[in-house]
């Protein structure tokens, strides 16, 4: 995985800006590629930030709590099949009580994130669920990212869009183009695996 340190090297090269340029400062940086993490990880479900966990359900209990590196659950299922997302809304107006969880959503009690389920359950059941895990912060020049070494032009493009809006305006066109084509590129690689394809890629989602 890359290494602030490396994404703030491939950001000043990009530019043609030294370590030592005050406009550029490792800490400005750092919030820039941190902000361009978060932004990239939220146009679309990257395989690379998916992550799975099962859990037990108990009889009585509707509110079960989330991962700690949860940000958004993508699937939840049981041996009896997939349980269906509904706004809390529709969940309310369902007549049934209990039973096997046929579907579910999001709760917020005393700030702590929850997965409610609908009807509550009678008995144990394991629940397989695939989620999007969250952006840790990269804070160090030895942290590392979540995204694999090749997909991270994207971010790294969005971090030096960021930097040449403010510090070399005239770059910045040239950027914004560059990070379309990674954007575009990078999809190209995503896509034939949400269809079921394998992509030309041999080295793996991680290398």
């Amino acid at each position: 995985m890359t290494t602030l340190t490396t994404l703030r090297a491939s950001v000043r090269l990009r530019l043609g800006v030294s370590a030592s340029d005050p406009q550029l400062t490792d800490i400005n940086l750092t919030e820039m590629l941190n902000a361009s993490f978060i932004q990239a990880g939220n146009l679309r479900n990257w395989p690379w930030l998916q992550d799975e966990r099962t859990f037990s359900t108990a009889a009585g209990t509707k509110d079960y709590a989330v991962d700690d590196t949860w940000r958004r659950t993508l699937l939840l299922s049981t041996e009896q099949g997939d349980i269906k997302f509904r706004t809390r809304t529709d969940l309310i107006r369902s007549q049934s009580q209990a039973g096997s969880p046929r579907a579910w959503t999001y709760a917020r009690v005393n700030g702590v994130d929850y997965i409610r389920f609908y009807p509550t359950p009678t008995a144990v059941e394991t629940v397989t669920e695939v989620f999007l895990i969250q952006h840790v912060p990269l804070v160090d020049g030895s942290d590392e990212t979540a995204w694999p070494d090749w997909a991270t032009d994207f971010p790294m493009l969005q971090a030096a869009q960021m930097a040449a809006s403010k510090i070399q305006p005239e770059l910045a066109g040239t950027v914004a183009q560059e990070l379309g084509r990674a954007y575009e590129a990078l999809k190209d690689e995503v896509m034939p695996v949400a269809a079921g394809v394998l992509p030309a890629r041999r080295s793996g989602w991680w290398v």
